[in-house]
C-alpha cells in the first residue's frame, strides 16, 4: 500500500505479509517505509528508510510491533515538513505523529482501542477512531495545540427540563474525553470545512441500526432533531451510503481550499468551564442522558418509532417460520408432510421403508 504525500515529494510504503516464513508470527508481519525524493547526504538520489516506531508501542508474541495504519496530514500548504500519523502496536494500539523526513515520532496521542486516524481537510483536527470490529470510540484532537479538544455540552437538570435547570458547560482536562458511537461505525468522513465529522452505519456491512450521526469538531453530538433527515426511515437496513458533498473549487489559483482554515471557536459566555472531578461527573451524566434518550426513543409509539422498534434484523429462515405461525426453524426433511414423506423420518429410515415396500 503506497500513499503519496500531499506535495508528491515522498511516500509511505506499508507492506504486509499474510504468512511469516520465519515462523515467528502466526498473523504474518507488517513494515512501514518512508520513501524520499532526495537524500540529505546525496541530493541527486532518493532513499528509503524504515520508519522508527515509538518504544511505547506494544509488541506481538514474536517481538515485532504490528502496524495498524499510516497516513499523511493532508494539507500541502503546511509550512515546513508535512508530518504523518501512525497507529502501531497490539490493542490497545498507540497513535503517534512522525516527522516527514526523518520519520522520528514527534507526538504520542496515547494508547487506546483505535485503528483509524482521520485528519480534517485542513490538517488541523484529528480523530483517532476504533471502527469495524472495535467499539466505535473516538478521540478529537487539535494537531496545532497537540491537545484534546474541550467539549461543549448542554446538561439538562431535573424532570422539568426547563431553561433554568439547563447547564452549559465546557469539559476540559477530563480523564476521558472520548466519544463512543451508539451504532457500529461503517462510514466516517470529515466535512469539507473541517467543522463536523460524519459517522454512519450502512448496509450491507451492517444490516441493523442503519443511520447517520454528526459530531462537531470537539466531539459533541449534533441533536438528531435538527438534522434534515430521520434515521428511523433507514432502519433496519435501508441506508447504503452517506457522504458529504465535495466542496467547490476555490475561486483563486493560489488557494487550495474553498473553505478557510478556522481554529477552535471561543466558547460563548454562558458556558462554564469544568475540570477534574466535576468534568468527569458531567461526562458521566451526559452519557447517561444519551443512553436513556436512545432507549426511550426506541420504545415510543407512532409509526416512526414502530419502524425503529420493529427494525431488528431477523434471518430469512426465521422470517418464513414466523410468517407461517411456527416457532423455531425446522429443516425441510424434518417437516411433516414434506414431499409426501413422513415427518421427522431420517434418510436411513426412508431407505429401509422403500426397500421393504419394493420387496412386498
Amino acid at each position: 500500500n503506497v500513499k503519496w504525500s500531499p506535495r508528491a515529494d515522498s511516500a509511505l510504503l506499508l507492506t504486509q505479509t499474510a504468512v511469516d516464513n520465519t515462523g515467528q508470527s502466526y498473523y504474518g508481519s507488517t513494515h512501514l517505509f518512508l520513501l524520499l525524493e532526495s537524500d540529505a547526504k546525496n541530493p541527486t538520489q532518493g532513499c528509503a528508510i524504515v520508519v522508527p516506531l515509538p518504544k511505547e508501542a506494544t509488541k506481538d508474541m514474536s517481538g515485532v510491533v504490528p502496524i495498524v495504519s499510516a497516513d499523511w496530514i493532508p494539507n500541502p500548504s503546511i509550512t515546513g515538513v508535512i508530518p504523518f500519523g501512525v497507529i502501531s502496536g497490539r490493542m490497545p494500539a498507540l497513535s503517534s505523529l512522525h516527522h516527514g523526513i526523518t520519520g522520528e515520532p514527534t507526538f504520542l496521542f496515547g494508547r487506546a482501542h483505535r485503528n483509524t486516524m482521520d485528519v480534517s481537510p485542513h490538517g488541523r483536527f484529528i480523530v483517532c477512531g476504533g471502527y469495524g470490529n472495535l467499539a466505535g470510540g473516538m478521540d478529537f484532537w487539535d494537531r496545532n495545540k497537540c491537545k484534546l479538544i474541550p467539549r461543549r455540552v448542554i446538561l439538562k437538570g431535573g424532570s422539568s427540563n426547563s431553561d433554568d435547570d439547563t447547564k452549559y458547560v465546557t469539559i476540559k482536562e477530563a480523564s476521558d474525553l472520548s466519544t463512543t458511537s451508539s451504532s457500529p461505525v461503517v462510514g466516517h468522513q470529515w466535512s469539507p470545512d473541517s467543522r463536523t465529522y460524519l459517522v454512519s452505519t450502512t448496509s450491507p456491512r451492517m444490516n441493523v441500526e442503519n443511520g447517520v450521526q454528526i459530531h462537531r469538531y470537539d466531539g459533541s453530538l449534533v441533536d438528531e432533531s435538527v438534522l434534515p433527515w430521520d434515521n428511523a426511515n433507514y432502519r433496519p437496513d435501508k441506508l447504503l451510503s452517506a457522504e458529504y458533498v465535495p466542496a467547490p473549487s476555490p475561486s483563486k489559483d493560489d488557494e487550495f481550499y474553498y473553505y478557510p482554515d478556522r481554529p477552535q471557536s471561543p466558547a460563548p459566555r454562558r458556558f462554564t468551564e469544568l475540570k477534574g472531578d466535576a468534568a468527569v461527573a458531567a461526562l458521566s451524566k451526559l452519557r447517561n442522558e444519551q443512553s436513556s434518550a436512545q432507549s426511550s426513543g426506541s420504545g415510543q409509539g407512532g409509526s416512526k418509532a414502530a419502524t425503529a422498534s420493529a427494525g431488528a434484523y431477523v434471518p430469512p429462515a426465521a422470517r418464513r417460520a414466523g410468517a407461517g405461525g411456527g416457532g423455531a426453524y425446522v429443516p425441510p426433511g424434518a417437516r411433516k408432510g414434506a414431499g409426501g414423506r413422513g415427518g421427522g423420518t431420517s434418510l436411513a429410515e426412508r431407505m429401509r421403508q422403500e426397500r421393504g415396500g419394493s420387496a412386498a
